[in-house]
């Protein structure tokens, strides 16, 4: 499959950099802090400790609100992923565009989800006697699909026979 960026890259770019940013903000206030005079050592102490402790504050802060986005896209595609264990094919999938592995995963479960439709509604016509369903695997190792197609096979033989 192809995609645009990387999870990895989003986190990078998301996180990373703001980080490294902060960060040289941060070494650029103590170096200035430290080029004051040396007599005021004590005052440049607690001054540096207070700049560090403000710099973790904002560094957590980014990589919170960076990573809050990708623990929501992940947490809505569990969501899913669980609906279509309990066969619950009723899915409204919220359109993504994201061109990274989540988005990948979502059209992914999507598909599954159209896939476990169709199938669904060819074996109840089946199941109705209606043998002139179109079936179509989506693939030759669509294990369900091929089955639905053997069973739709074999009861065009039985009708054919008892004809």
């Amino acid at each position: 499959m192809k995609h645009g960026k990387s999870l990895l890259s989003g986190i990078l770019i998301t996180v990373v950099l703001p980080v490294a940013l902060i960060f040289s903000v941060i070494a650029g206030i103590v170096m200035m802090v430290v080029n004051q005079n040396i007599d005021q050592f004590s005052q440049i102490q607690n001054s540096l400790v207070l700049i560090n402790i403000i710099g973790l504050f904002f560094i957590a802060g980014v990589i919170v609100l960076a990573m809050k986005k990708v623990s929501s896209r992940i947490n809505s595609l569990a969501v899913v992923a669980k609906r279509l264990v309990d066969g619950d094919l009723e899915i409204d999938f919220e359109s993504e565009n994201f061109q990274d592995q989540l988005g990948e995963i979502s059209a992914a479960l999507f598909g599954i989800a159209e896939n476990m439709r169709l199938q669904t509604k060819a074996a109840v016509q089946l199941a109705q006697g209606d043998l002139s369903t179109e079936i179509a695997p989506s693939s030759n190792k669509d294990a369900l699909g091929n089955s639905l197609l053997e069973i739709q096979s074999s009861m065009k033989m039985v009708t054919d026979y008892l004809m």
